[in-house]
C-alpha cells in the first residue's frame, strides 16, 4: 500500500491554516466594545478577510532561506503574507507594495514604514494583533529523505515536518500503514454462523445441553440467536392443544 508523502508546500500550509484559524478564533472572542462603532465594523471586515483568506490557502513561499521560518510580507509570485492581504484588500495596495520593497521579510513590530502604522490605527486591530496574525514561512531543500512524524503523516524530508509542519520526527521512513479498526465483519464473514455458534458454545458450557437442537434439522440453517423467539412463541399454543388432544385419547381408551 504506496502511502502519500507530504511535500513542503502542503506542510506548511496545513501549519498556517491551523495558526490562522487559531489567532482569528482568538480575535473575535476578545471584547472591543471599547472601540468606535466604525472601528469595530472595519475589525469585523478584517477578520472576514483574514477568514477568506485562510480558506482560499494560498500563502508566500519561501525559497532564500533553507531551514528557516521567514517572513514574507509578500513573496516573488505576488503572493501577499496574511497582514499583507487585509492591507491590500483594505484599499492600501500602494502601502503594501512599498513594505514589500523595503522591508520584505522583517516582522511587523519591527516595521518602520510611516504608512503601516496609519493602516493600523484604522483597522480595528492593534499592532500586536496584527503581529500575532503575521506568519513566518519555512523554506527547506527538495532532497527527498522521508521521515515519518508524530502526527502519522510521513514527510518529504525532516526539514518538512519539523520546520513547516511544526510536527516531531517519529522514525526515518515513511509511516507504516495504520491497519484497520473498523467494528464491521470483514465481507463475505457470515456473521449470522458465527453468532450461532459462539452462543450454542457458551449454552453448553453452562448448561451441559447438546448444542444438536440449534444446528438446524432436514439441512436448515442453524437459528441465529435472538432471532427465533417470535417463532417458538407461535409454536407453543400449538404445542399445548396436542398435548392435551394426546391426554383425551388415553383417557378415552383405558
Amino acid at each position: 500500500m504506496a502511502l502519500e508523502v507530504t511535500g513542503q508546500v502542503e506542510a506548511d500550509r496545513a501549519r498556517i491554516r491551523r495558526h490562522l484559524e487559531s489567532v482569528e478564533t482568538e480575535l473575535r472572542a476578545r471584547d472591543t466594545s471599547h472601540l468606535p462603532p466604525a472601528l469595530q465594523a472595519e475589525r469585523a471586515r478584517n477578520l472576514d478577510r483574514l477568514h477568506a483568506y485562510r480558506l482560499g490557502g494560498l500563502f508566500p513561499h519561501n525559497p532564500e532561506f533553507i531551514g528557516e521560518r521567514v517572513p514574507f510580507f509578500i513573496d516573488a509570485d505576488g503572493v501577499a503574507c496574511a497582514v499583507g492581504h487585509l492591507v491590500i484588500e483594505s484599499g492600501f495596495a500602494d502601502v503594501a507594495g512599498e513594505i514589500a520593497r523595503r522591508e520584505n521579510n522583517a516582522r511587523l513590530l519591527d516595521m518602520t514604514h510611516p504608512a503601516l502604522s496609519g493602516w493600523i490605527a484604522q483597522s480595528g486591530l492593534t499592532a500586536e494583533e496584527c503581529a500575532r496574525i503575521q506568519p513566518a514561512y519555512c523554506g527547506c531543500s527538495e532532497k527527498y529523505e522521508p521521515v515519518c512524524g508524530v502526527d502519522g503523516n510521513s514527510y518529504g524530508n525532516a526539514c518538512y515536518a519539523e520546520t513547516c509542519a511544526g510536527v516531531a520526527i517519529a522514525h526515518e521512513g515513511v509511516c507504516e500503514p495504520q491497519e484497520s479498526t473498523s467494528d464491521w465483519p470483514d465481507a463475505g464473514t457470515s456473521t449470522g454462523q458465527d453468532d450461532s455458534t459462539s452462543g450454542d458454545s457458551s449454552g453448553s458450557e453452562t448448561t451441559g445441553e447438546s448444542t444438536s437442537d440449534s444446528e438446524g434439522h432436514d439441512g436448515e440453517h442453524p437459528r441465529k440467536s435472538g432471532c427465533s423467539l417470535g417463532q417458538d412463541a407461535a409454536g407453543a399454543p400449538a404445542l399445548a392443544l396436542l398435548l392435551v388432544l394426546a391426554a383425551r385419547r388415553r383417557r378415552a381408551r383405558a
